[in-house]
C-alpha cells in the first residue's frame, strides 16, 4: 500500500508522496502547520557507537514523514490479520481502503488516497464480497 501523511488539520502533509498511487493517509505530523504540537512524538537512539544495532540510550524526540505515517497502517493491517487469520493481502487492503474516513474531493483521489486511515472501523469491517 501507498502511504501518505496528513497534519493533525487533515491536510496532506507538504512533505507527503501524492499522485495515483496513494492508497491511504495517516498521521504523520506537519511541524509546517503547527511547529509546536504537529509532530509525532517517537521514542529513538540517543547516539550510534558505530554498529548496526547498538546505541546508547533512548530519548523521545518530535518527527515528522511518511516514516511516521506508515506504521499506522501497518500496525492496522497487522491488528486486522490477527483477528481474521484467513484473510490475505487483498482482503486487508480492502478492509483500509473500504472504512478510510474520506478527505478532500468524494471518493478516491490523488491527495488522500481513499482518505484517512479508521483502525477502529477497519477492525470491525466485515463486508468482504
Amino acid at each position: 500500500m501507498a502511504v501518505g501523511a496528513v497534519g493533525y488539520k487533515m491536510q496532506r502533509a507538504f512533505y507527503s508522496n501524492f499522485g495515483p498511487e496513494l492508497d491511504i493517509v495517516a498521521p504523520g505530523g506537519d511541524s509546517s502547520q503547527d511547529p509546536e504540537n504537529d509532530d509525532i512524538v517517537q521514542e529513538t537512539f540517543i547516539e550510534f557507537l558505530g554498529f548496526r544495532n547498538f546505541a546508547v540510550g533512548w530519548k523521545y524526540a518530535s518527527l515528522s514523514g511518511t516514516s511516521m505515517a506508515a506504521p499506522h497502517v501497518s500496525g492496522v493491517a497487522a491488528l486486522i490479520k490477527s483477528i481474521n487469520p484467513q484473510w490475505g493481502p487483498d482482503e486487508i487492503k480492502t478492509a483500509i481502503v473500504e472504512t478510510a474516513i474520506d478527505l478532500g474531493p468524494t471518493g478516491r483521489d490523488d491527495e488522500y488516497g481513499y482518505g484517512l486511515i479508521d483502525a477502529d472501523a477497519a477492525l470491525i469491517y466485515d463486508d468482504l464480497p
